[in-house]
């Protein structure tokens, strides 16, 4: 009473009318209270008797319904809060009065239609980064996740837009794992409404960089045969997710983000289908590119998927797929399950079809399974390994390794020292940057190997080992390519000039 002392007869007039009515709802039978909650839920919609009605303790009022009060009065109980919350000058008083853990108890135990109402609180709240921290504190992940699995569609829908938010904080993303967000999102994806696809499939997005489980690489892998239908649900915040991950430091409500998104909403279904097969790979990229995490990829049948859009989709998916294929193949427990026989030659006849960076990734994973290579084959992989020594620093790498594993096979030596391989080699190692000159030296140690192992054999009579070819001879290398302290001679191969 005391401040109202000074104030004006019409804001006596406002401070006691809100007084009446807030009373009922704390103190009144419940019938009455459902009534005067209805009241208050449609003054609130208008912001001229917003202040009085908060100065008048409506926000305390109404978090005491949600707590206690009768099931026919939360719903407008909380759409008071809905108000409220839609006016940032009010944020503060609510989360102090409580409204966030009265809502996520709501969402918990409440009737539907209060839930929808709860989970759009939590949704004002969670969109400024000073409460976002509130809001999960209140224990809002794990009633949002249990809003996604058995509350109504209406109330899912803002339930995923909920964890959307806080899957944006990666301070969050161990405990929406944790409280069960990535299988109530995969959940929503198959069976829930439309509405809540979009944000489900962007929590999962999130998630996959830092917390790339199997049940991810399932949901992609299923995308990459989805209808077009279902392609149109993700690819918007697939875009999104692409372009944070490309550029991190810029914030994802940026220009930047706005203008992928843009012209997106105005493409074709097949532009959308193009579009996001090369975007779910990209998710697939960051999961391989971790080797814990590679065998919940192969697991998900993401090899298999990544074949398949290699034979027949866009560009710019093709150049992300087979890089995932690399990754894996890269790892010995994978290689079998990578390039079984029978896909050898569809990968060798798929390298002239492919551009400079896809050919070179499908080289470079065929070169993991060097033991199953002809002499042809062991051609074709060169090719594009070959124009690679001469690319950029990544690529120059890159071959180097692939060339390093093709010289554990010793039968393909010959060709490896036809195609000029050698001189390459030498010049990385001389010349080339640090990680490519560790390849290049590997590389050219187990070309000395084989060489002197075979001139052994020779020497010693072995009836399976032929004379070194007459246009191969030893030369002598000035430096040591071993990386050790002590020096010595060190010998390979190289083509004879014709006199």
């Amino acid at each position: 009473i005391a401040p109202s002392m000074s104030a004006t007869w019409m804001q006596w007039w406002q401070l006691v009318r809100w007084r009446r009515v807030l009373c009922v709802l704390q103190t009144g039978p419940d019938d009455a209270k459902a009534n005067a909650a209805c009241v208050l839920a449609h003054c609130s919609e208008d912001e001229r008797h917003l202040d009085a009605m908060v100065a008048a303790g409506a926000l305390e009022a109404c978090v005491g319904v949600l707590q206690t009060g009768p099931d026919d009065a939360k719903a407008n109980a909380a759409c008071v809060l809905i108000n409220c919350s839609e006016d940032e000058r009010h944020l503060d008083a609510m989360v102090a009065a409580g409204a966030l853990e009265a809502c996520v108890g709501v969402l918990q135990t409440g009737p539907d239609d209060a839930k929808v109402n709860a989970a759009r609180v939590l949704i004002n709240c969670s969109e400024h980064e000073r409460h976002l921290d509130a809001v999960v504190a209140a224990g809002a992940l794990e009633a949002c996740v249990g809003v996604l699995q058995t509350g109504p569609d209406d109330a899912k829908v803002n339930a995923a837009r909920v964890l959307a938010h806080c899957s944006e904080d990666e301070r969050h993303l161990d405990a929406m794992v944790a409280a069960g967000a990535l299988e109530a999102c995969v959940g929503v994806l198959q069976t829930g409404p439309d509405g809540a696809k979009n944000n489900a499939a962007r929590v999962l997005g999130d998630c996959s960089m830092p917390k790339p489980t199997q049940l991810v690489c399932s949901l992609i892998v299923l995308s990459m045969s989805a209808t077009w239908m279902q392609w149109w649900q993700l690819v918007r915040w697939r875009r999104v997710l692409v372009c944070c991950r490309l550029a991190p430091t810029v914030p994802k409500t940026t220009q930047l983000v706005c203008s992928v998104i843009a012209p997106s909403m105005s493409a074709t279904w097949m532009q959308w289908w193009k579009l996001v097969r090369a975007n779910a790979a990209r998710v697939l990229i960051h999961c391989s590119e971790h080797e814990r995490h590679l065998d919940a990829v192969v697991a998900a049948g993401a090899l298999e998927a990544c074949v398949g859009v290699l034979q027949t989709g866009p560009d710019n998916a093709k150049h992300n797929v087979s890089y995932v294929l690399c990754q894996c193949a890269g790892v010995e427990r994978h290689v079998d399950t990578v390039m079984p026989s029978n896909r050898v030659n569809l990968f060798i006849s798929m390298i002239p079809e492919l551009d400079h960076d896809s050919a070179l990734n499908v080289a470079s994973t065929l070169a993991c399974a060097s033991g199953r290579l002809d002499a042809a084959a062991a051609s074709a992989v060169l090719d594009p390994l070959m124009r690679a020594l001469k690319g950029t620093t990544d690529e120059e790498f890159e071959a180097t390794l692939a060339l390093s594993r093709l010289l554990r096979h010793r039968q393909h030596l010959e060709v490896v020292v036809a195609a000029g391989a050698v001189e390459e080699l030498e010049r990385v190692h001389q010349n080339g940057n640090e990680r490519s000159q560790v390849q290049a030296s590997v590389g050219l140690d187990l070309i000395r190997d084989i060489q002197m192992a075979l001139q052994s054999a020779y020497n010693a009579g072995s009836p399976s080992v032929k004379k070194p070819s007459k246009h191969l001879s030893l030369i002598h290398i000035s430096e040591p390519t071993r990386l050790l302290s002590i020096s010595y001679a060190v010998f390979c191969l190289k083509k004879k000039k014709k006199k």
